[in-house]
Parts: structure tokens; sequence; C-alpha cells
């Protein structure tokens, strides 16, 4: 699977306890066919009815405006049901605005530099150059590499710190992180990033009462615990 700033998004939620809702708004048809509908951040609609029917029922939605037209003939006093999710906190552009945060956190703590193309993808390119003994020939070799699920989970875990430093413990399938309650904003992100580059394997722990060996991989706590 490639993992770019969009398919990111859902683990960032999943970290700051912003999932999907259902929203259910009623409405009254007098002359207007134009409905805004109560909750912001709307995700997708899910089901349209005009007295109690979905059939014939046609309809437009503008996120922008976040009104719901119907297109459809609609006579007085019709009753419109409008059925959507939505995201209680945080609109999809304001995420995709921390995640890209996270890029440079990422970018001038010396770990990597992920440049965002089209359609959200990201890519770190990495330049080697070799030189032939015998021949003296010298051939550059540039790769470009997507970001690995871990590293999806690190950007997102890093967007969370974020968007709400106050919290002290994040939890993923691969990572897990809890930090001092007064640690300031920056030193969690820079911590999280150094022993992800030191282990790279994605699960960590950064702890509060070790002395100078305050950062440990949680398989290496349990093991010596």
């Amino acid at each position: 699977m490639t993992n770019t700033l969009e398919s990111i998004e859902p683990t960032l939620r999943l970290l700051i306890n912003d999932g999907e809702k259902t929203g259910t708004d009623l409405f009254t048809y007098t002359s207007s066919p134009i409905f805004i509908l109560t909750e912001s951040n709307v995700n997708r609609i899910v089901e349209v009815t005009v007295n109690g029917r979905t059939s014939g029922v046609t309809y437009t939605y503008s996120t922008s405006t976040n009104k719901l037209t119907i297109t459809s003939h609609l006579v007085i006093d019709d009753v419109v049901e409008i059925i959507y999710a939505y995201y209680a906190n945080y609109s999809t552009n304001e995420l995709m605005s921390y995640l890209r945060t996270a890029l440079v956190h990422l970018s001038v703590n010396q770990y990597k530099l992920f440049v965002e193309g089209s359609g959200t993808s990201l890519t770190h390119t990495t330049t080697s150059t070799t030189t032939d003994v015998i021949t003296g020939v010298t051939t550059t070799t540039t790769v470009e590499e997507e970001p690995t699920d871990e590293e999806a989970n690190l950007i997102a875990l890093i967007a969370s710190i974020v968007i709400n430093p106050s919290n002290i413990s994040y939890r993923l399938p691969d990572i897990s992180v809890a930090v001092p309650k007064d640690l300031p904003t920056l030193d969690k992100i820079r911590k999280a990033i150094a022993v992800f580059k030191k282990n790279g394997i994605g699960v960590f722990f950064i702890a509060e009462d070790y002395g100078d060996v305050d950062i440990l991989t949680i398989k290496d706590y349990n093991d010596n615990a």
C-alpha cells in the first residue's frame, strides 16, 4: 500500500480521537431547496429522503458552503431528512496542514525530507555516487522512496503531538509512546524521532525516570524489567 498524506489521515484521527460520527438533520420545505447542515466538517452524505423515501431524490452537496441542494421536485411541507457522516473537531484540510508540519519536523531533526507530490503522495530522494576503480568512471544513482508503514505512523504521531501536546500517551498497533507531562512539545517530537532513528522498528517508549537512559524500546524495557 502506498502511504500518502491522505492515507495517513485516518491514523491521525485515531490518535486524536476524532473519529467519524453520524448526524441527522430534518427540514420542512417551504420555498428554497437549499439546506445548511448543522455540523461542519462533513465527510460524506449517507442518505437523503423526502417524506421517508429515497426513490427519485437527487441532490448536490458543497463542502465549501456546507449546503445540500435538492435538485429533484419538492412541494411545500415536504419533510427532508439528511443523514451524513462528519468529524466533530477537525476538517481534512486542517489535518493535512498538521501532517505537513510533521514532515517539517522530520526534516529539521535530520531524519528524512519527504516531498509532497501529486495526490498527496510522499517521496524521499537519496543520491549515491560510485567510482569505478579501474576506469575512473563515476556513476550517480538516484532512488525515490515512499514512507514505510512505520514511517507513516511516525508522521501521524508527530502531527498528533503538535495538535495535543498535553497528551502523555499515544498508542498505535506498532507505536506506543509515554512521555513526561511537563516535557516541552519540541522535545517530545525530537525524542520520538531520535528513538525511531535509532531502532527503526516503529515501537518505542519514552521514559521519565531512567536517568541518562531515558529512551528505550518497549521490547528492551520489557526484557530488562
